[in-house]
């Protein structure tokens, strides 16, 4: 059952609370679970003690690949390239129609995203190559609107993408932003001399300010995990905890999957273990507390322009994300490849069915 608590100032917070005893884990991430057979799967919650014990929203036909709650909206972008805007609300209901939140179709289809409540900028990250040729890059997408930029000097369009950074030589996957503006990517990089593909490494980019403003700065590596990853997988900064949390996912085999939560350490990269995961995990967020919502470092936000000219591209004739669909991931989906494209062969297949999208 979910209880609406609303304040004297209008703003609302939302309590799952559980009516059928122990068994179901209620908490402050939500994210995406995909399912076995990479068609769709399901919306779940779950705190930081997670034990394969998620608590299922709903599921859906539609496949998501990275989402940000952007207080009280939730960006959501699933394989095809459709960004979505979901009012955080319409998750705690029975079912999503889709295409009623539909708002622009996007260039590129992307691993994560993050929002910058200290430059009020979407921005999302995808990754190319492989081995000591792969790379990630970051972009933003314009949620203001149409408008003329006065310092560029030129036409901003809504939902344009924009270069933002990048790193050659890291195969970044995750993406997460925190109150000061900082840019986290976890991925991995090859060793030049020994040619060994290094564990999961923490990267960071923060802002700098000097003569000509301030902007975003180089990625530079902040530490070592000791932790593999492979695959679709998500983290994001708790902005009501000030945590960065990293939904990691990595295949030691058909029937031997890595799939566990972990909290960050932002200065070190050090992780520490909290939980364990059902099924492989994207698109994951932290909603903001009434209280965390309520303060003004979180109050530079967009308005969704939903004039935006475009047709929903869906895959499948119902659109409606609806209970009774939920699924637990047993295999990997790989997003851009052909759905006969799914891992199933030896481990030491992986490398080369990354996602190698045709829009890359």
């Amino acid at each position: 059952m979910v209880v609406a608590v609303c304040d004297y100032a209008g703003n609302e917070t939302y309590y799952a609370v559980n009516l059928n005893g122990a068994g179901s884990s209620y908490g402050s991430l939500v994210a995406f679970q995909n399912s076995s057979d990479g068609e769709g799967g399901a919306w779940v919650s779950f705190g930081q003690d997670v034990a394969k014990n998620e608590t299922a929203l709903f599921g859906s036909l539609q496949n998501v690949v990275c989402a940000e709650y952007v207080n009280g909206v939730v960006f959501a972008q699933t394989d095809n390239g459709n960004l979505y805007g979901i009012p955080y609300e319409d998750f705690l209901t029975d079912s999503i129609d889709l295409e009623s939140t539909y708002i622009a179709h996007l260039g590129r289809v992307y691993q994560d995203m993050a929002y910058s409540y200290a430059e009020g900028k979407l921005f999302a990250l995808t990754a190319r190559g492989d081995g000591a040729d792969g790379q990630f890059e970051v972009y933003s997408i314009n949620l203001k609107g149409s408008y003329f930029d006065e310092d560029l000097w030129e036409q901003m369009n809504a939902y344009q993408e924009d270069w933002v950074a990048g790193r050659f030589g890291v195969f970044g996957l995750t993406l997460a932003c925190d109150d000061a503006g900082s840019l986290y990517v976890m991925g991995t990089s090859v060793d030049e001399e020994t040619g060994v593909e290094s564990k999961a490494q923490l990267w960071k980019a923060e802002m700098v300010t000097d003569w000509s403003g301030t902007s975003l700065g180089p990625f530079k590596i902040v530490g070592e995990t000791d932790r593999q990853m492979n695959y679709l997988q998500s983290m994001t900064w708790d902005h009501n905890t000030e945590s960065l949390y990293w939904a990691q996912f990595y295949p030691k085999g058909m029937t031997n999957m890595e799939i566990t939560l972990q909290k960050v350490d932002p200065t070190t990269g050090a992780c520490t273990q909290v939980g364990t995961l059902s099924g492989e995990t994207c698109a994951m967020f932290a909603p903001l507390t009434a209280e965390s919502a309520a303060k003004e470092a979180h109050a530079n936000v967009p308005e969704i322009d939903r004039n935006v000219v475009g047709t929903p591209l869906l895959r499948d004739e119902t659109v409606v994300m609806s209970v009774g669909a939920t699924r637990n991931s047993c295999m990997i989906w790989i997003p851009g490849l052909p759905r006969t494209k799914m891992w199933s062969g030896p481990l030491t297949m992986r490398r080369s069915l990354r996602w190698i999208h045709p829009a890359l």
